[in-house]
């Protein structure tokens, strides 16, 4: 087997793997979720010993529970980001890397990072808010590298597009 297919291979299954992770978290994000109404009482309790007052316990649940919300859109992009991917390496072990299905594949990497980068802004509104409601929180900055992959997936797919139809073309000629 040439090293380039094993490459490809060992990509795949790292993908494949990624796409089994994705779905833990979010099912492991809807069991916190579910934990945190179960358990609201203790959590609350915890949170009032921690803030001494100085915050609403309900806020801090109201953040969280947002959080856990924002994995589920996250991560259904995710997974279609990861399975187009994987298809797209399957077409390589294949030996068509360029099928007309991959431009919709990287069409498709672009949605789903775009969301991403959509799900980013929400997350930095949120830490903005949390913070103005004097909760602990991680930091949060812009990434335009976020955005600058989702214009070079639309610039790939529209690429992508034009040389499978120009390579068919080509191939009707002869």
């Amino acid at each position: 087997m040439p090293t380039r297919d094993r490459l490809t291979r060992t990509f795949l299954l790292l993908v494949r793997a990624c796409i089994v992770l994705n779905i833990a978290a979010v099912v492991g994000a809807v069991v916190l979720a579910l934990g945190s109404l179960i358990f609201a009482g203790p959590i609350e309790a915890r949170l009032v010993a921690k803030y001494r007052g100085g915050v609403a316990p309900a806020d801090v649940l109201a953040l969280v529970r947002f959080l856990f919300l924002l994995v589920l859109p996250a991560g259904v992009a995710i997974d279609r980001l990861f399975r187009a991917l994987a298809a797209m390496l399957r077409t390589v072990l294949d030996g068509e890397p360029f099928a007309p299905a991959n431009a919709a594949r990287l069409r498709t990497i672009g949605w789903s990072l775009l969301a991403l980068q959509i799900l980013d802004l929400v997350m930095g509104l949120t830490v903005w808010w949390a913070q103005a409601k004097g909760l602990d929180t991680i930091g949060w900055q812009p990434a335009l590298t976020g955005w600058l992959g989702v214009l070079v997936a639309f610039v790939l797919a529209r690429v992508f597009a034009t040389g499978t139809r120009l390579r068919e073309d080509a191939e009707g000629l002869v």
